[in-house]
């Protein structure tokens, strides 16, 4: 069990569960890219592949600047967001619904990235670590890309699901008495 001491450790905590999710989607976005249908989904994924491989190299400078080489440091909720995206892969049933599955996956997965590079950002900051906050920034500012690109494309998937699977809703029973 780590001790948590100080802001100091508790960013370096987050640095290396970060580095530990980014390493881990290195490998999980191209199965995301294989299982999807959409030309656009598959880039998504595979830029996410880049992404990440990036987001690693920044996150092993700043685990340097602070004194702290990469270890691995379970992350959890990442784990399970993961295990999402790996049994969507698998799954079967309608191409919209299944795309539409897998691109709410992913925006859960960089939404999850957004809040924890801004909680070690906070950290950052009031620890005046200059250099850290800026990478940290660097990834951010690609996360809010990414998170663009992925909800315009999860709209239009979750519609065209909708319009493909439409059913009607049951009728209330209170409402015909």
């Amino acid at each position: 069990m780590a001790i948590i001491g100080s802001l100091r450790d508790l960013l370096v905590l987050d640095l290396h569960i970060l580095h530990q999710a980014e390493t881990r989607l290195q490998t999980a976005w191209p199965k995301l890219a294989k299982a999807a249908v959409r030309p656009e989904a598959k880039e998504l994924f595979r830029e996410g592949q880049a992404r990440a491989a990036a987001a690693g190299l920044r996150l092993d400078r700043a685990l340097k600047l602070l004194g702290s080489g990469p270890s691995f440091r379970e992350c959890r909720a990442m784990t399970g967001l993961l295990d999402e995206g790996e049994e969507a892969s698998h799954q079967v049933g309608p191409n919209a619904v299944r795309e539409a599955n897998l691109l709410g996956i992913a925006l859960r997965i960089v939404n999850y990235k957004v809040v924890t590079y801004r909680v070690a950002s906070s950290y950052g900051r009031q620890l005046g670590v200059d250099a850290v906050v800026a990478a940290l920034a660097e990834t951010l500012a690609e996360l809010a890309e990414a998170n663009r690109k992925l909800e315009l494309l999860a709209h239009r998937a979750i519609e065209e699901a909708f319009r493909l699977t439409k059913v009607k809703a049951p009728s209330d029973s209170r409402a015909a008495s």
